[in-house]
């Protein structure tokens, strides 16, 4: 009796066990708190609200984002190759997907672009990427203090993933105090210059050069290059432009390293600044370091990507809505 009883006794207390546990590893986790969503900024151009953030992958230290038909582009910084090596800047291909909550993240499509020319790193730090119809893809790079610019081919970079063969022309930036950060502009009257400007705690400017005279010097203090140049704000990670004459943005930092801070500036023909408004968000708190402005929806709304440092929620999406959205109905009819 007790023979046949003790093994029938064990059976059951070891399929009870699994049982237990089977439920405990099925039980289902428990989501973390979601990220506290910023407050909107309302400022001169409107609206800034942003909206999630996403990780993406393979791009080291975000350094900057650039668009192009249905591609997007993010610069990074592989500060650590997977052995515990300084890896090579690159500059790895995305497009737009929705993700498994619904909103819009950013996918890898395979593509990447490692900047080094005959197996050496030739830009290491990658700070701008930018292009015209008439003068070509530029490509900026700051390390130590020093800027170099690359006028590349960037559609034989991409389909061979490295630069060799792709440096049209270089130009080291000696005009620059503290780095160099690429986009091309378009001034009210039409003029088109290269802006760049300075990352620093002080003294920085906006530079304006003259892409002609750039295509014929191989540096930014040659004659005739630089044609305007103004003081601005501290820690300047990138520029960004959308296209308007005169707009440009500066994408910085409140302090160093650290906070999300973008500054809309208008310039006259001349380059000079005519205005400047300074917009500060409360989160998120990383390293900004660069800004895309997409196609306007069709209630005006102007969609961005941020794209920060850090390894988790390195890129966030957010939209400008127009100011005129936001004005009571009554001043409305009192303003006419």
């Amino acid at each position: 009796m007790n023979s046949t009883t003790t093994p029938l006794r064990t059976c059951l207390v070891i399929a009870l066990a699994a049982t237990l546990a089977g439920c405990i590893q099925r039980e289902p986790v428990r989501p973390g708190p979601p990220e506290p969503r910023p407050t909107p900024v309302l400022a001169q151009a409107g609206l800034y609200e942003i909206t999630h953030g996403v990780t993406i992958e393979g791009v080291g230290a975000a350094q900057g984002i650039f668009a192009e038909g249905n591609f997007f582009y993010v610069l990074g910084d592989l500060y650590q190759n997977g052995e515990g090596q300084n890896g090579p800047g690159i500059i790895r291909e995305f497009f737009l997907s929705t993700g498994d909550d619904g909103r819009r993240t950013l996918f890898p499509s395979g593509r990447t672009i490692e900047l080094t020319e005959a197996g050496r790193d030739i830009a290491p730090h990658p700070t701008g990427l930018t292009w015209h119809p008439n003068f070509g893809y530029w490509l900026g790079d700051t390390v130590n203090q020093r800027g170099r610019l690359f006028q590349i081919d960037f559609k034989r970079a991409l389909s061979q993933g490295n630069l060799d063969g792709c440096v049209l022309h270089q130009v080291e930036d000696d005009a620059a105090i503290n780095g160099t950060r690429p986009m091309f502009v378009t001034l009210p009257g039409g003029r088109v210059a290269l802006a760049t400007s300075d990352y620093g705690e002080a003294a920085n400017a906006i530079r304006l050069y003259d892409p002609l005279a750039l295509l014929a010097a191989d540096r930014t203090t040659t004659d005739g290059v630089l044609f305007s140049e103004a003081p601005c704000g501290p820690f300047v990670q990138s520029l960004a432009a959308r296209g308007n004459p005169g707009e440009l943005w500066l994408v910085q930092n409140q302090t160093e390293g650290l906070g999300y801070r973008i500054t809309e500036i208008r310039l006259e023909p001349d380059g000079s600044i005519a205005s400047e408004t300074v917009i500060d968000f409360d989160r998120p708190t990383g390293e900004l370091e660069g800004l895309l402005w997409m196609e306007p929806d069709r209630q005006g709304r102007v969609p961005f990507i941020m794209v920060s440092a850090g390894e988790q929620r390195n890129a966030h999406f957010g939209r400008l809505v127009p100011e005129q959205r936001y004005v009571n109905p009554v001043q409305r009819q009192l303003d006419r």
